[in-house]
């Protein structure tokens, strides 16, 4: 089972009620949806490396990771970074919340990886041990990247939702540090993303120097927390969806603290 200490926090979230979380986000209620038990197909990745896709499990079931995964952040950038190596193929997935979004896929020959999109992403590494190191191109900039194997509480998910005739693609990174995910259209939109970090709200926190600016930049925060928690929930508590809930309220609960 892949599920994080930090079920203790939900634990906590579930005591308080769906009721009063529901207060926390839209009146509306959330959108059917149809969840795909196995990884979307993605034109981007060249067929024989598409059992690779095919083996990340979705954040909203419990299944196994694939074995030889890899996950790091992306110097100079908000973005995670996730390899999966399966023979001599293996497929990337590189995240930052916001905009950044790609899985380039390629090859794994004599433990390096050649990995590109359609779309200019691309990434050169090496595995070296159980580390793998890097460059990721992202718009055009090279950026370094350090991946280690991922733990037990951590991994990356992708699946498809079907709403409205609509198919977008889900693709998440969950690491110890925290998560970054982004649900992706046909057309190339986004929604519904997840930026979080451990220490959101400490750096800035010692870095504001006027406290009204603080409490308003903090009000921000606050309600951007609440969505995100929001919008989790509404999904099925398993998998990684788990974990990003617990990331979520931790967030929540650190802004709450925080608070003027």
């Amino acid at each position: 089972m892949r599920h994080l200490p930090i079920r203790i926090a939900l634990a906590t979230v579930a005591a308080t009620g769906l009721a009063a979380l529901a207060g926390c986000g839209s009146d509306d209620p959330p959108t059917a949806t149809t969840t795909s038990t196995s990884a979307a197909a993605s034109p981007s990745v060249p067929a024989d490396a598409q059992s690779i896709l095919d083996s990340i499990p979705s954040p909203f079931a419990d299944a196994p990771r694939p074995a030889d995964t890899y996950l790091g952040s992306v110097d100079g950038t908000n973005a995670y970074i996730a390899v999966v190596v399966s023979g001599d193929k293996a497929v990337a997935f590189v995240c930052d919340g916001a905009t950044t979004w790609a899985w380039p896929a390629g090859s794994f020959d004599n433990s390096r990886l050649a990995l590109a999109d359609p779309n200019g992403t691309t990434v050169d590494a090496q595995l070296e041990g159980s580390t793998v190191t890097g460059t990721v191109k992202i718009n055009g900039t090279d950026h370094a990247f350090t991946a280690a194997p991922a733990q037990t509480n951590e991994g990356v998910y992708r699946t498809a939702l079907d709403e409205n005739g609509q198919t977008f693609t889900v693709g998440w990174i969950v690491r110890e540090e925290g998560g970054r995910g982004l649900e992706r259209s046909a057309t190339g939109t986004f929604r519904n993303a997840v930026n979080i970090s451990q220490d959101d709200g400490a750096d800035r926190r010692q870095d504001e120097q006027n406290e009204q600016r603080r409490c308003e930049e903090l009000e921000r925060d606050l309600a951007d927390a609440r969505a995100t928690l929001s919008a989790l929930q509404a999904r099925p508590r398993e998998g990684g969806n788990i974990q990003m809930v617990a990331l979520a309220q931790q967030r929540l609960d650190r802004l709450i603290n925080a608070q003027c």
